[in-house]
């Protein structure tokens, strides 16, 4: 019996609280410990010249930085129970460990590199990928590295073959945004509204190629503080963002840290900030910042486009494909399915007949169940009823990815 025509046996996902540790140091052995070191080392360096904003943004581009250096002072006394930010890093640490098995050793080399830097959602989400697969009990075979454009990894078990690919959009699919240009921009307005005591909420809407200059920043820092303290309500940074302001004097209602993000009412929200007095907040900020983006027509183009040329490219035409298409940014599958222009990109995606389905995926959730780490993506899953590829297009292509 061939591996591909092998039953699937569903492969255990239980961590034990006694496990923690274990996992942790081998998490900490599999990237080496002076590569850890270094990551831990540029991010001191980097936030030291940001603000709260910035410090926030990092906290998700390296996650697993910040969950350290919480374990570092947690097994310096007495462990009672795991807070969640280490029984994630527990289950991300299992999930790798277990994939990294199968791996070529220069694939291994490369996730050691890509998943601490600031490209860090891009590869954890192939990992995810590949994770809600080996669950199931699908082997995993990793493509090695080569000059030759190839998916990330091939599926084989329970009598199907296939290839998977993966691409992330941001909410502003192409445009150049630097997100870390965002966040100084809400800092500089933060500080503002810390000195004079306003509270409430800015629109941001950013042009492309945005720089935060240190030249241009006093300028700005100079306009808005002039704005707020006047009562304007719009401001147009020179070469810089456009602001809508809607403020408020101190003291706000107080809040209750979980309560925060209620007052948020849709999903522009970039941040939301507070001041802290005990367990109490007050005070809050939020900042809802946007791109100048394509019309509808230019970003069903643009998505169109860059996903065909994945299925062109990096899909073999001599085997059944997949394709997972991450958005961040949405937190709702219901947007697929109520636009028309979502059907399009996908009907003309599907008259390539090796692709067998795809799977839009929306930001991630993760949450702890019983014991283990559960990442939940809101998704819908697309299947080609054109394919030749049937038995692939009817496998179980989304689902909680669970470590």
């Amino acid at each position: 019996m061939s591996v591909g025509d092998q039953p699937l046996r569903r492969r255990s996902n239980d961590i034990l609280s006694s496990d923690v540790h274990k996992h942790i140091q081998g998490f900490i052995g599999f990237f080496g410990a002076e590569a850890l070191s270094k990551a831990q080392s540029d991010l001191d360096k980097t936030l030291l010249h940001h603000g709260r904003c910035y410090h926030m943004w990092m906290q998700q581009v390296h996650p697993w930085l910040f969950a350290l250096r919480l374990y570092s002072k947690i097994i310096q006394g007495h462990v009672r129970a795991w807070p969640k930010e280490i029984q994630l890093l527990a289950g991300d640490a299992f999930m790798i460990l277990s994939l990294a098995n199968k791996m070529p050793e220069p694939v291994r080399e490369k996730y050691r590199k890509d998943l601490l830097t600031m490209q860090h959602s891009d590869f954890i989400f192939e990992i995810h990928a590949a994770w809600h697969y080996y669950l199931q009990g699908y082997d995993v075979v990793w493509y090695p590295l080569s000059h030759v454009k190839s998916t990330e990894f091939r599926i084989r078990g329970g009598g199907i073959d296939f290839d998977v690919e993966c691409r992330r959009f941001s909410l502003d699919a192409g445009h150049r945004i630097k997100m870390g240009a965002m966040a100084d921009v809400c800092d500089m307005m933060d500080s503002v509204l810390q000195q004079y005591k306003y509270w409430g909420e800015i629109t941001v809407v950013f042009t492309e190629d945005i720089r935060f200059k240190t030249t241009q920043a006093r300028q700005w820092k100079q306009a808005f503080q002039h704005a707020v303290t006047s009562g304007e309500t719009q401001l147009q940074l020179n070469d810089g963002p456009l602001l809508t302001l809607k403020l408020e004097s101190s003291p706000s209602s107080s809040y209750a840290t979980e309560e925060l993000p209620r007052i948020v009412t849709d999903s522009e929200a970039t941040w939301i900030l507070s001041r802290v007095d005990s367990s109490l907040c007050f005070d809050p900020v939020v900042f809802r910042c946007q791109g100048v983006r394509k019309n509808l027509v230019e970003l069903q183009e643009y998505i169109y486009k860059t996903l065909r040329s994945k299925i062109r490219t990096q899909l073999s035409g001599s085997r059944a494909g997949v394709l997972y298409v991450r958005f961040t940014g949405i937190k709702d599958p219901k947007i697929f399915k109520e636009s028309e222009r979502v059907q399009e990109v996908k009907d003309k995606l599907f008259s390539h007949d090796h692709l067998a389905a795809m799977v839009f995926l929306c930001d991630e959730d993760s949450e702890i169940d019983g014991g283990a780490v559960v990442h939940s993506f809101p998704s819908i899953l697309y299947r080609n009823r054109r394919t030749s590829h049937q038995a692939v297009a009817r496998a179980n292509h989304v689902g909680k990815h669970v470590n």
